[in-house]
């Protein structure tokens, strides 16, 4: 690609480097000095070792007869490096020294060992890094150290046999293993995807991987190891390991249930940047280091690592990602800016997608883009739109939306703008085709909010607190018999749980229901048929610094399911559902007729589904619904809702396994369960939700396989769901649905259209007690 230095934009070229059968596995690229790139890769044809690199820079890659070097005649820009096993190069990884000299780690399948080549200038020469009784070599990773008179590199790579991550490094000639004779990382199933990176100064390595944790079957997590103090280079020190998060240590837990498919870089400060993909919920995330010393004595855990980027959400996207920092002049301010390109293989699309980010902010493919509103005059559309915007992008409005109704039957809409990271709430006026409003701001920045200038300044100083906040994600509302929005949401920047209430043509009011940080993930509310109880269902996660807040939160350290129930202002008590196991996530909570609580939520630990009842105050019985079994994998995107007609709780929830959407209802008998729909992979974002007038049910979710927006639909007086619905075909639409009924039975769904990153709304023609045979209208 070509990159304009002011915008950062890229017009790109794609050629075919070598059109070999079967190439191009296993491939890595570095670039030199000059800016030539060089790949290495499989040939799985032949099953060698080849590279190819542009010496001569003219953006071709030449398989001449003339081997790389030689700067006469031509040039065999592409060649085969090793082919001395029957199958070896795999696992390739490249880098350059300061010389321009290029070294190759990669794999010998046949002898399971790690092999090693260096280019002299003329010829590639060959050497074994590793070769114990053992197998080794998977996912090798090389960096060089270039201080000395002589390049030293070093390679990070898998035991195979053992499953711990090792490490060697080349002196005098002779590979040494790194700390002498052991491991980097011996905690076993450990030392995948593994990715590393050398500071600038070349005197500290930093090293991403993923530990499929043993201790928690179907559990993995992204580490980050640090080879440090390297003066003289015959020391062999590496910092001590330990997973305590205040003690300073060589190997950090970042995040569990992530690290697949990681790639490291450094940041303009030469903070490590970590891109990875997130198994379990489809999604390409990166994760900051903030502060440039690792570890930092004593530093409190929430400052370690910065919350996670999420660039890709949309779909499966994120596996194979590879990151790189650049930086970009800001054209007005003429300072430099930070930016990392990630890019990444998007399964759902079968295409390659980079992603930017703009000094901590997801940008669009433009950097002079303006944000405007595009309103459709007379007609049901709303869109929130950025200019110039590719499908590689980031600028999404109305991934998170909740839609309710008001007193006069007006849909009313609350959502979140990626764009400029804030929750607003929009209506249409003029009753049904009329246009929607204008959207309102509900919160955005500490202007609005007033409080928490100082964590943003501490958390990064480069962050402006009024236009990065990144606040109104998992957002649920609800609306009173007086019209006022009660709008619970998550800050994902503070990692806090948020509260407003607002009404049209006044502004937004703020309330406190849990003020300590890492809590309000997967927010969820209702509010009681008699309107005088609210509950607000939410996720506490681990908070490894916890000690110094627990005289304020005697519930105690997640995770954990948590409920706020208080009268949807400022009273509020909050409970403890459940804390057996990494429970709360995708919850959902309905009252029933009588005012009792019900909740329904994903025990990340066992992968079920879980239920809750509340008996009294602070007393909740809890109970597995689906699951617990080998290869029963259920329980995300739950939704739960009360049966009008029966007033029995219902649950609508996503079979990981199956990749099937089911149901649960609870019987006098117990749960009996029912598969919706396994075409495909269906289910994902499940909203469930009943007519009020005669308990027709149904489920808005998302068809992963197909891309599109689904409706399954049960009719009045039968206990099961009958059949499904296409509501919307377009190229990607229909994540994270939230439908409503008006008090005539018309079913209303907003959501989100993935590829355009526009919010959606649709709207039915007839009232749900006729729906035999629906016609939809979309309002496009």
């Amino acid at each position: 690609g070509i990159v304009d230095p002011p915008t950062g934009d890229i017009t790109w070229s794609i050629q075919t480097v070598d059109a070999s059968a079967d190439v191009g596995t296993y491939c890595d690229i570095a670039v030199d000095s000059a800016g030539r790139p060089a790949i290495s890769y499989h040939d799985a044809t032949n099953r060698t070792l080849k590279v190819a690199y542009d010496e001569n820079n003219n953006g071709n890659f030449e398989p001449n007869a003339v081997p790389v070097g030689v700067n006469s005649g031509g040039f065999a820009e592409v060649q085969t490096v090793d082919a001395s096993a029957s199958f070896t190069g795999t696992h390739t990884s490249i880098a350059f020294d300061d010389d321009d000299n290029m070294h190759i780690s990669y794999k010998d399948v046949t002898n399971l060992r790690l092999r090693y080549a260096t280019f002299n200038g003329t010829s590639f020469g060959i050497e074994t890094a590793d070769d114990p009784p053992e197998e080794v070599g998977d996912y090798s990773s090389i960096v060089v150290d270039s201080r000395q008179a002589v390049n030293i590199p070093y390679i990070f790579y898998q035991d195979v046999t053992n499953q711990d991550l090792l490490a060697v490094r080349r002196l005098g000639g002779t590979w040494f293993k790194l700390p002498a004779g052991g491991a980097i990382d011996p905690n076993r199933e450990t030392g995948l995807d593994i990715s590393a990176v050398i500071t600038p100064a070349n005197n500290r390595i930093f090293i991403s991987y993923k530990d499929e944790d043993i201790s928690s079957p179907g559990s993995t997590f992204l580490r980050m190891a640090i080879v440090d103090d390297l003066i003289p280079p015959s020391l062999e020190l590496v910092i001590s390991c330990t997973d305590d998060p205040i003690i300073p240590c060589g190997i950090q837990v970042v995040t569990g249930l992530h690290g697949s498919f990681s790639s490291i870089a450094l940041d303009i400060n030469g903070a490590p940047l970590i891109s990875h993909y997130d198994e379990t919920r489809g999604e390409l995330i990166v994760d900051r280091r903030i502060d440039g010393e690792f570890p930092a004595p004593m530093l409190p855990a929430l400052n370690r690592w910065e919350f996670d980027l999420k660039p890709e959400t949309s779909g499966v996207v994120g596996l194979f990602s590879s990151i790189d920092q650049f930086t970009r002049t800001d054209p007005t301010l003429k300072i430099d800016i930070d930016a990392v390109r990630v890019t990444s293989y998007d399964a759902s699309r079968q295409g390659l997608r980079l992603s930017q980010i703009i000094d901590g902010e997801l940008a669009t493919g433009s950097a002079t883009g303006s944000m405007f509103f595009e309103i459709a005059s007379g007609s049901n559309t709303f869109r929130v739109n950025e200019s110039n915007v590719p499908f590689i992008d980031g600028a999404k409005v109305g991934e998170f939306s909740s839609l309710g109704i008001d007193s006069v039957a007006t849909p009313v809409c609350a959502f979140y703008d990626n764009s400029i990271g804030s929750l607003l709430v929009t209506r249409r006026s003029g009753g049904a085709g009329g246009p929607w409003e204008t959207p309102t701001l509900i919160d955005n920045s500490d202007a609005v909010r007033g409080q928490d200038q100082g964590f943003i300044a501490l958390k990064d100083p480069r962050i402006n607190p009024a236009n990065f906040q990144e606040t109104g994600l998992f957002v649920s509302m609800q609306i009173d018999a007086t019209d006022v929005q009660h709008i619970a949401y998550y800050d994902a920047l503070r990692t806090k749980l948020r509260y407003a209430t607002h009404r049209f043509g006044s502004p937004p009011n703020f309330h406190t229901i849990d003020p300590l940080r890492l809590r309000g993930e997967f927010t969820t509310q209702d509010i009681s048929d008699d309107e005088s109880t609210y509950a607000v269902a939410y996720y506490q996660a681990f908070d490894p610094d916890f000690a110094s807040i627990a005289a304020m939160d005697p519930i105690g350290n997640g995770p954990r399911l948590r409920v706020a129930v208080g009268d949807g202002a400022d009273v509020w008590q909050i409970e403890s559902v459940d804390a057996v196991g990494d429970v709360g996530r995708f919850c959902s909570v309905a009252f029933d007729a009588t005012g009792t609580l019900h909740v329904a939520y994903f025990d990340q630990t066992n992968f079920s589904l879980k239920y809750g009842v509340r008996t009294g105050p602070g007393v909740w019985q809890t109970e597995v619904v689906d699951g617990g079994a080998q290869f029963n994998l259920v329980g995300l995107y739950t939704s739960i809702a009360i049966n009008p007609v029966t007033d029995q709780p219902t649950i609508a929830y996503y079979d990981i396994a199956g990749s099937a959407l089911k149901f649960a209802r609870l019987t006098p008998g117990g749960w009996v369960l029912q598969t919706v729909d396994e075409d495909g992979d269906v289910g994902l974002h499940a909203n469930l939700f009943y007519d009020p007038v005669v308990g027709t049910g149904f489920i808005a979710y998302y068809d992963q396989t197909l891309g599109n927006l689904k409706l399954a639909v049960k009719p009045p007086g039968l206990p099961v769901f009958t059949g499904s619905l296409l509501l919307d075909s377009g190229t990607d639409v229909g994540l994270r649905p939230s439908v409503s009924a008006d008090s005539s039975g018309v079913a209303l769904v907003s959501y989100y259209d993935v590829e355009n990153g526009d919010l959606l709304f649709i709207d039915s023609s007839l009232p749900l007690m006729n729906r035999a045979s629906p016609a939809w209208i979309q309002y496009d």
